[in-house]
């Protein structure tokens, strides 16, 4: 696998290339036949085979229409693309020595979400490979949710930003973890904890900036503290935001306050989080 990932007119665009042993004809047939799809790509997929053509994704499990899109390219057996929702994906097969050099371009709003669509992919291509290979497919769920916090490092997905207003400042993190909103709330905090007005959970907290009280909390959403100064005084607010996210929880952390800690709040919700991270993905195995 090689991957890359950039950001083009305020669009995440993720490219992985893989190299594959089987000539391009047998790796067309899997990316295009509905039954080959059926054993490694993540929705049912059914396609009208023409630029233009209709093609639709049935998700197992979920209810409710499927999700739509129109195809872009077809161009057999080398270049496969449609729109899926709001994103778009360009398969290209190539030859490669007796083998096939396959990429997939995958276009997205969701930056955020850029290290959950690379493992993701990496182990939908994997599941592809063993189909090619005529073995049963076997998913590797610790390996995925390993790949998604390499890829959060590889693509800078771990990088906070600090938002300045005079004195004021507000240190900002938005971060895909591996786990579930309840499954995830319940480590941070344990089962039926938090109400406004008591203590906050260490698991939402960060060396340096003690917490105050719980000021609002609901579960498993959100919980939002004062952080007091060293003279016990309230000095900014800390906000954890969850919301569902592809393959677990997203996090929105906020941090604010007033002269010159910013740079220290920054460091240390880095590392909390990037602890977090890990320990979304240990619960995610």
């Amino acid at each position: 696998m090689n991957e890359t990932f950039t950001i083009i007119d305020g669009r995440g665009v993720l490219s992985t290339e893989r190299r594959l042993p089987q000539p391009v004809e047998a790796v067309w047939r899997v990316l295009t036949e509905t039954e080959s799809l059926d054993e490694w790509f993540p929705a049912h997929v059914e396609a009208e085979p023409a630029v233009d053509g209709a093609i639709t994704f049935v998700f197992p499990g979920e209810e409710g229409p499927p999700l739509t899109g129109r195809v872009t390219a077809y161009e057999q057996p080398h270049r496969f693309a449609y729109t899926w929702g709001d994103d778009h994906l360009e398969w290209t097969a190539e030859p490669d020595g007796g083998g096939t050099r396959l990429t997939l371009k995958h276009t997205f709003d969701d930056i955020a979400g850029a290290a959950s669509f690379a493992a993701g992919w990496e182990t939908c291509l994997d599941a592809a490979a063993q189909v090619l290979d005529g073995v049963g497919v076997v998913v590797d769920a610790g390996a995925s949710a390993a790949a998604h916090e390499r890829f959060v490092e590889l693509f800078g997905l771990d990088e906070g930003t600090i938002e300045r207003d005079g004195e004021q400042w507000r240190v900002r993190f938005e971060r895909q973890l591996r786990a579930g909103l309840e499954e995830l709330w319940e480590h941070l905090g344990g089962p039926g904890f938090a109400d406004a007005g008591g203590e906050v959970p260490e698991g939402f907290t960060v060396a340096g900036f003690p917490p105050g009280p719980v000021s609002a909390v609901e579960a498993p959403f959100f919980l939002t503290y004062h952080w007091l100064s060293a003279d016990g005084e309230p000095a900014g607010d800390v906000r954890l935001e969850f919301a569902p996210g592809p393959g677990g929880a997203r996090l929105l952390l906020t941090h604010t306050g007033t002269g010159e800690r910013a740079e220290a709040a920054l460091a240390a919700w880095h590392d909390r989080i990037a602890e977090l991270g890990a320990e979304a993905a240990a619960l995610s195995k």
